[in-house]
Formats: C-alpha cells, sequence, structure tokens
C-alpha cells in the first residue's frame, strides 16, 4: 500500500472537482448507485479561521463542440457552389428522369 500526503495530490484533485482555492479538506464519497457527492472545507477570502461547510454535486462536465468551418471556407466559394449545384442538378434529373449518376 501506497501512504500519500494531501499535497502530494491535492492541487490536482482540487483542480479536477473544481473545488475553491482555499479548500482545507473534502471528503469525496462515491457508492455504487448513488449520486457522487463532494463535502469541502474551505476558508473564504483566504481566513483559515472562518471556516465554511460547502456540498458539491458533480455533474458530467460539457465538452465544448468545435465549429466545423463551411465547405465554402475550405474550399473556396466558387468550387463549392459548382460541386452544389452540380449534386443539385443530379439529383432534380435523378427525380425526373430516372438518370442515375452512381451516387
Amino acid at each position: 500500500m501506497t501512504i500519500m500526503l494531501g499535497q502530494q495530490i491535492g492541487s490536482r484533485l482540487l483542480e479536477s472537482l473544481g473545488l475553491p482555492k482555499n479548500t482545507i479538506s473534502f471528503t469525496l464519497r462515491a457508492r455504487a448507485g448513488k449520486v457522487v457527492t463532494v463535502e469541502c472545507e474551505y476558508a473564504p477570502e483566504g481566513d483559515a479561521y472562518a471556516r465554511e461547510l460547502a456540498e458539491y454535486f458533480l455533474v458530467e462536465r460539457q465538452t465544448p463542440r468545435v465549429a466545423r468551418p463551411h465547405p465554402a471556407e475550405v474550399l473556396g466559394y466558387d468550387i463549392w457552389l459548382q460541386q452544389r449545384n452540380e449534386a443539385a442538378h443530379r439529383q432534380l434529373m435523378a427525380r425526373r428522369v430516372g438518370i442515375d449518376y452512381g451516387n
């Protein structure tokens, strides 16, 4: 069994759990089939003597969606417009005349 002090991993845990900078201690409770809870004791404004008890609930972190550039930005407007028009023409001909261009 490896023994670790809170100072050795504390800063990484505080950051990943999103706890306040002035955290004195915290308890992480995880039980099968239950919500994970964190009890946190911290000193507001850095005052180690004015302790408060705060309770945090862990929620799934939302990962931001990366905006994809529009095809016109990647290909250039003229090429994108030509490809778009050709695709629309192929669809029209397939509907009206039954010509299949292999799409």
